[in-house]
């Protein structure tokens, strides 16, 4: 690859990276499904009102469209809304027994809400963070003699984490995959043991297939310092030292953010992971070298040691709150929060493994290559810690 190759092939994806990629993260639906004991039912809806106004599903939209509807004049933004809340109305399907059961909006976001929310900001002059969280609330009626019940969102809402809740059982938590519908779910009020057991069995897989897509595809930045961590350290025992360093460091706070035990601000956390991500790959820039000499030719290789592995778990801690997140809106059974979190972190360990196979498949043949820091490391550390910036600046 020639010299004028390589500057182009970094210009662009310095680029083209920040222009796809969100500086928002984007937060999952969260919807909660009560049944009482006289088949009168209830479904609250947490979602991207903004993306779901321009019917955008919340991990394709760019900011551009969303602070363009934020600034536009208060007429357009309440014709958007009255729309969309047509369309959510039309699009929640509640069935009973395989048989629709028609629903009810109750309650849908207002212009009047946006305004609130645009003003309710930290500090003079600072505009509001993305994305507006809000609610919404439809509710329906079952008839009497119907044994199971499911929901289905609109594939717009992108991925759904569904709460079940009725009287006099426990409830149960799932996460749904953008326009899927749910597992038939229990309407007996003392559901039978196999039914319980298929219902947990369904949410730990679920969760699993959330942790799975927080990284791919959802999580670019996740990817992203992975992927820096590859970059300079190709080699299997190093990569094994540092991804484990950042698995355990992402497990133990994930689990304290997603119990209660901490509670830390995504407005401080979002930007500490683009900027971990920067720090990473400029740090692949000016790792120690050594001279190796293989099959007759010499090369120099990185040679990340301790210092690394420590910045690794330190960002590793970081990153853990942020896959966090995930859980911060669901008002999950307690009974049900390990085993979420057990499934949601396989799904990620899933993930990132996927990243680093995909990696090695790419790249692994190059690593042996004299070439391979020059033509590799350099433009690929680059391209990367430009996003990282970028994201740490506009979060």
């Amino acid at each position: 690859m020639s010299s004028v190759l390589r500057i182009l092939s970094f210009i662009l994806a310095a680029i083209w990276f920040p222009c796809v990629a969100m500086a928002h993260p984007a937060i999952r639906c969260v919807a909660v499904m009560y049944v009482d004991s006289q088949g009168r039912g209830s479904v609250t809806v947490r979602f991207d009102a903004l993306c779901f106004a321009l019917n955008e599903e919340p991990s394709k939209a760019s900011d551009t469209a969303l602070w363009q509807l934020v600034d536009a004049p208060a007429s357009t933004v309440d014709e958007l809304f009255q729309g969309a809340a047509g369309r959510l109305e039309r699009h929640v399907i509640v069935r009973a027994d395989g048989k629709q059961v028609p629903t009810s909006l109750k309650h849908f976001p207002e212009g009047s809400q946006m305004e609130s929310w645009k003003r309710d900001v930290r500090g003079p002059g600072e505009r509001p963070r993305l994305p507006w969280m809000a609610e919404a609330l439809l509710t329906f009626q079952i008839l009497p003699g119907a044994e199971s019940i499911d929901i289905q969102f609109p594939e717009v809402l992108g991925d759904v984490l569904l709460t079940y809740e009725m009287l006099e059982s426990e409830p149960t938590g799932i996460s749904l995959r953008a326009g899927t519908a749910s597992p038939m779910l229990s309407l007996r009020f003392t559901p039978a043991q196999d039914a319980q057991t298929s219902q947990r069995s369904s949410g730990f897989l679920s969760f699993v297939r959330m942790g799975i897509t927080h990284i791919i595809p959802e999580g670019l930045d996740h990817m992203l310092f992975i992927l820096g961590l590859y970059l300079a350290s190709p080699r299997p025992k190093s990569l094994l030292i540092f991804v484990s360093a950042f698995t355990l460091a992402h497990s133990v706070t994930l689990a304290l953010t997603a119990g209660g035990f901490i509670d830390p601000a995504p407005r401080i956390v979002e930007p500490l992971i683009a900027l971990s991500i920067a720090v990473v790959a400029i740090e692949n820039l000016f790792l120690p070298v050594k001279d190796m000499a293989t099959a007759g030719e010499r090369k120099r290789q990185p040679q990340p040691g301790f210092f690394r592995a420590a910045i690794v778990f330190a960002f590793g801690l970081v990153h853990g709150m942020g896959f966090a997140s995930a859980f911060q809106s669901l008002e999950l059974p307690t009974r049900q929060l390990l085993t979420a979190l057990v499934g949601f972190n396989v799904g990620v360990e899933i993930g990132q493994i996927c990243v680093l196979a995909g990696a090695f498949a790419l790249l692994g043949w190059a690593s042996k290559r004299v070439w391979y820091r020059r033509v590799i490391v350099v433009p690929g550390s680059l391209a990367i810690a430009c996003v990282g910036v970028y994201w740490a600046c506009t979060r």
